[in-house]
């Protein structure tokens, strides 16, 4: 947090509160200087977003990304991205009612390099 909060402005955190008093989301947006099956530059880039259980499927994550959006479109963004895994599919669901296409879908791989003796 401590390094996109040094990013001059390109990152902001925002915040859901029920009645004045009650947590029950944020969501953390970017600028990035570009993002997948994006054509404009910069890009806004939800970097995560999290709504407490009790609080799903009441409009509070729908908020939080127009607060995103807006601020986004206030730094010249015309365009705003977002990920999750690929075998998430609520967050997939979420996208998708919210209007987010899917650009691309990648599968990341890794494997663990062994030293010349075959040892890990």
């Amino acid at each position: 947090m401590r390094d996109y909060a040094s990013r001059n402005g390109s990152f902001a955190t925002f915040v859901a509160i029920q009645s004045g008093v009650e947590f029950c989301g944020f969501i953390e947006v970017s600028l990035r200087s570009s993002a997948e099956g994006c054509t404009s530059r910069p890009v806004g880039y939800v970097e995560g977003i999290f709504v407490w259980p009790a609080f799903r499927r009441q409009g509070v994550g729908r908020q939080l990304v127009t607060a995103t959006q807006n601020w986004a479109a206030s730094h010249g963004c015309v365009e705003l991205a977002s990920d999750c895994h690929a075998d998430n599919e609520a967050s997939i669901r979420f996208h998708r009612q919210l209007g987010f296409d899917i650009a691309r879908q990648l599968i990341h791989f890794r494997r663990t390099i062994s030293d010349a003796t075959g040892n890990v």
